[in-house]
Formats: C-alpha cells, sequence, structure tokens
C-alpha cells in the first residue's frame, strides 16, 4: 500500500510546486545579422513596391466619387439662403451636408480641379453666377512642349540621368532582346534612349523641343552614359522633329535605311495628345515601325484620381479602340507606375509615382 501514497505525494507536489518555465535564451540586439546599404535600399525598394502595388489594386477597384460640376452644384447650393463659408460650415455640421452629388468642402474640390471661384460665388452667385471658369486642359498645346528649356525650366518627366522604371523592367524582361533598332518617341533629354544604347541598342531618339535634344545628346556624350555605351557598342541619335509629322522627317530617312524599325518606345508622349493629334501620330508611326515589330506605350492611367489637370489619362477601352485599325494589335495593356522628378515630393526619396498603362502593340502588314 505504500506505491498508491508515493504517487498520491508525487502528483500533489507537482500540482503545488509546478517546475520553474524553460527560459529560451533571446538573442540580444548586437547577434543580429547586419545589413550594409545595398542591403537596407532593397528592403526599402521592396517595401515600397509592396505598398504602391497594393494603393494601385485599390485605387483600380474602388469606385470613386464624382460630383455634380462646379455650375451644377453652384446652382444648388444658392437655394440653401446661405451667404458665408461660415454659415456653410454650420449647415453641414449640423448634418444637413450630406449630399451625394455636392461635396461637403467645395472649395478644396473644385479648387482642386480649377474651377472655383469664391465663398460667395458659390452660395449666392451673381451676374455671371453661371458662367464657372473652365477647368484646366488636361492636353497642353504643343508650342509649351516645343518652348521648353530643359536648361532652365523645371520639366515635370525630367529624372535627370535615371530611365523610367517601366523601360527598366520591359528591357529587363526581354521586350527589346531581339532587335538592334530602337525609335523613341518624345524621347525628351533622352534618358530612356541612353540607357537602351547602353545595352548595346542602335537607338534613335526624335522630340519636338530643340533643348530636350540638345540635353539628350550632351547625356550621351559625358559621364555616366558615354562609356557603357562605347562598352556595349550602341549608339544613340537625336533628332528635333514632330510625331504629327515623321514623313518630312530624319527619322522617315533612318527608317527607310533599315527597313523600318524593328521596335518603337512612348514613354509619355501619347498622353500629351489630343485626340487628332493621336489620330495622326499613331498613322505616322505605322509609316516607320516594319510589319511584325513592336510598340511599348507607357501612358497615365485613367485609375489616378481627381483633382487633375495634365497630362491627360487614359483608359484601356481609349487605347485598345485607338490601335484597333488595320495596322496595328494590341497584344497586352497592364498596369505600371510612372516615376517622377523627386522635387514633385519633396522629403520623400522614392520620388512621386503615378499610374500609368503598360502596352504591347504589334505592327500588322496593312497599311
Amino acid at each position: 500500500m505504500i506505491l498508491p501514497v508515493v504517487l498520491v505525494l508525487t502528483a500533489a507536489d507537482a500540482f503545488l510546486a509546478p517546475s520553474p518555465m524553460r527560459k529560451v535564451p533571446s538573442r540580444r540586439a548586437t547577434e543580429a545579422p547586419e545589413l550594409d546599404d545595398a542591403d537596407l535600399s532593397a528592403l526599402s525598394t521592396a517595401a515600397t513596391r509592396m505598398q504602391l502595388e497594393r494603393r494601385f489594386s485599390r485605387s483600380v477597384t474602388r469606385r470613386k466619387r464624382v460630383y455634380l460640376p462646379y455650375a451644377d452644384a453652384a446652382r444648388w447650393a444658392r437655394g440653401l439662403g446661405l451667404s458665408s463659408r461660415e454659415d456653410w460650415e454650420e449647415w453641414v455640421g449640423l448634418g444637413e451636408g450630406k449630399n451625394a452629388y455636392v461635396p461637403s468642402r467645395p472649395a478644396d474640390y473644385y479648387g482642386g480641379r480649377g474651377e472655383w471661384v469664391s465663398w460667395a460665388h458659390y452660395l449666392v452667385g451673381g451676374g455671371d453666377a453661371d458662367a464657372a471658369p473652365a477647368p484646366p486642359p488636361e492636353v497642353l498645346p504643343q508650342n509649351y512642349f516645343a518652348d521648353l528649356d530643359y536648361a532652365d525650366d523645371a520639366v515635370p518627366w525630367d529624372l535627370r540621368g535615371r530611365p523610367q522604371p517601366a523601360v527598366r523592367k520591359a528591357w529587363a524582361a526581354g521586350a527589346f532582346r531581339n532587335c538592334r533598332e530602337i525609335l523613341d518617341c518624345g524621347c525628351g533629354a533622352g534618358d530612356n534612349a541612353n540607357y537602351l544604347a547602353s545595352r548595346g541598342h542602335a537607338v534613335v531618339g526624335f522630340d519636338l523641343s530643340p533643348s530636350a535634344v540638345a540635353a539628350a545628346r550632351e547625356r550621351a556624350a559625358a559621364p555616366p552614359f558615354a562609356d557603357s555605351i562605347a562598352d556595349a557598342g550602341g549608339s544613340a541619335r537625336f533628332e528635333v522633329a514632330s510625331c504629327a509629322d515623321l514623313f518630312d522627317s530624319p527619322v522617315y530617312a533612318l527608317a527607310e535605311e533599315i527597313g523600318g524599325f524593328p521596335v518603337a518606345l512612348d514613354s509619355a508622349l501619347l498622353h500629351c495628345l489630343d485626340d487628332k493629334m493621336q489620330r495622326r501620330y499613331v498613322a505616322e508611326l505605322a509609316k516607320v515601325v516594319r510589319t511584325g515589330g513592336r510598340l511599348y506605350v507607357g501612358c497615365f492611367s485613367d485609375a489616378n484620381p481627381d483633382p487633375w489637370s495634365n497630362p491627360r489619362r487614359l483608359s484601356e477601352a481609349h487605347l485598345r479602340a485607338l490601335f484597333a485599325g488595320p495596322a496595328w494589335r494590341v497584344e497586352a495593356v497592364e498596369p505600371a507606375w510612372y516615376e517622377r522628378p523627386r522635387a514633385m515630393n519633396e522629403g520623400h526619396r522614392s520620388g512621386a509615382w503615378t499610374m500609368a498603362w503598360w502596352c504591347r502593340i504589334c505592327r500588322l502588314g496593312a497599311m
């Protein structure tokens, strides 16, 4: 009868005096693996890319709020009997301003669209009460681009020697692998063209701006591009030309010499053109891209929300319709991100990013 007693006592001891928890030694901070600048940069880039992809996904799927045009909203607001901003804010604060078609902060919303006049105009009106100012155009006149001074002006797309990430990604994916010659349409200061030339391609870039062409030539002849282009056996040539009149430009003569360009790149030119100019441009491209060649287009997407000014935002449907003629076939339209100069997003190392489309288009035999 001794054994049961021992078992009971042992069980009781185990209950009353539990064994201490085993301590798992923790890694001290000094034992953590050290990361150099390259590792930290890679982690930061990966985290930024994940955030941007999630934001883009939400933006594409989220339904955007669309309010009445300024003139219609103002006519509705004038029927409330309010006369000042203070009256409006008090009315909104009482919960009366919930309207799916009129913004509760009209000065912010319509001001961002370039349509806001004043609180007096919005709430009371006057002789020109229904004459709201026109919103800023999404397509700037072509002389704006022709007259830009790349040496002195703050050009809102000049990355100062760095190619667009979308272009780098396309090259890494093999988009330009089986071609020697590339036509860079609207080349600007030549950063994309010089990058591709430094990978061994013979690139011809054209732009409407003489200043842009001068800057592109200067950058191609200076470090770091000059050495990398020479080492890779590439070349970069830049000409002043209009995308709406390539037939009378040096670009057409160069295309004839090689039987048409096998690849053309449009990085942020198409969205700077109105509908008429786009149709002329697409017709001109068909004259200089060979049958079976490819056109790669990067342009701003209609997923970018208001407020917006320019350049224009293009929808996938618009792009497919534009290239639906007998000379072209759209093979892919995919979401992408376009980088804008860091100065446009001061304080953020990643620069200013804009939602875009990246398109692959095949040149067919017909004209």
